[in-house]
């Protein structure tokens, strides 16, 4: 997914009108991206790297004063709460697994555990059909590692994806068309997605099973919205704000923005605020300049949801 241009209007995110939207609502979605967006995205040298691939250990995490900011969104019961990353579902429990009335959804959405106070369970975001595709992506992949230098491969629940971004710039992109193309032939009557991201994007070719983005996720969170996540209410939501960082991010930034025509869930006195995570090209509305615009963001609406009836001057 890619965009190539910023629209002139392409502003910084208005506290003061998000504020106000949120104050007035009755029932909120509030969806945000984990690496780069409430956690900074460290930049890890290439052994350190590696490293975190095998282990699958994490470097990064959100902040004590980030995680309260959180605690305190999901204490509101007008707000529903989700956080979509890319990492496994142990790495999100581990981090955020404790925080009552959180919504998780891991490996951009594949995985999804609904906001509750009780013991997390896990649905799919597509059904997990036949996985034999795994082990040939896995050989083929393996002969582009031994004989691509700097590269290496990554093994999750869901994915397997062949990382290039330390290799030679030329040979590795090179190599990672060729890869491309070749998982393309053999593996063309399976029911997967090949991603390629270049340099840009990280360097990696990625396959996936077919249909699973942060943009589908989102329209399964709204399609089910009255089902899963406010049973018994009728009530549609009227305010949704939507954070992201990159390229990942993309597909939910864009369903978000034309949402109000989607779904019966959706008011349609909808407030929509769509955001990246630093100024650069995107599908969102607005932007923020860094995780520490995110974390002020969410500390306004949980001074707001604390103080429903406060003055204007709150919001400041």
């Amino acid at each position: 997914f890619r965009l190539l241009g910023m629209d002139s209007g392409f502003d910084g995110l208005e506290f003061k009108a998000v504020a106000k939207a949120y104050k007035i609502s009755s029932r909120r979605l509030i969806l945000f991206d984990y690496g780069g967006t409430i956690t900074s995205n460290e930049n890890l040298d290439n052994l350190s790297r590696f490293r975190m691939v095998k282990t699958r250990s994490h470097h990064s995490e959100p902040t004590a004063e980030m995680i309260n900011t959180i605690q305190e969104l999901c204490k509101d019961k007008k707000n529903t709460v989700f956080v979509v990353s890319g990492k496994e579902r142990h790495s999100l429990i581990t981090t955020l697994g404790h925080i009552p009335n959180l919504g998780l959804a891991a490996e951009h959405g594949m995985y999804i555990s609904w906001p509750e106070t009780h013991k997390r369970h896990w649905d799919t975001l597509v059904p997990i059909a036949d996985s034999s595709w795994r082990v040939i992506a896995m050989s083929i992949m393996e002969v582009y590692a031994s004989r691509t230098h700097g590269s290496y491969i990554e093994e999750t629940e869901m994915k397997v994806l062949w990382q290039y971004r330390d290799a030679d710039l030329e040979f590795g992109y090179l190599q990672a068309r060729e890869l491309e193309d070749h998982l393309s032939n053999v593996l063309r009557s399976y029911p997967i997605d090949i991603l390629h991201g270049g340099m840009e994007e990280g360097g990696f070719v990625e396959v996936r099973p077919k249909g699973v983005n942060k943009g589908v996720f989102a329209q399964k969170v709204i399609r089910n919205f009255d089902k899963f996540v406010s049973p018994g209410s009728n009530a549609r939501i009227d305010f949704a704000l939507v954070l992201g960082d990159d390229h990942c991010d993309e597909p939910m930034l864009s369903v978000m923005l034309d949402v109000s025509a989607c779904d019966a869930n959706i008011s349609g006195d909808l407030e929509c605020f769509t955001c990246t995570v630093g100024k650069k090209p995107s599908a969102a509305a607005n932007y923020l300049q860094d995780v520490n615009e995110v974390e002020e963001l969410l500390e306004a609406l949980v001074k707001v949801s604390k103080n429903p009836n406060a003055s204007k001057s709150m919001m400041d």
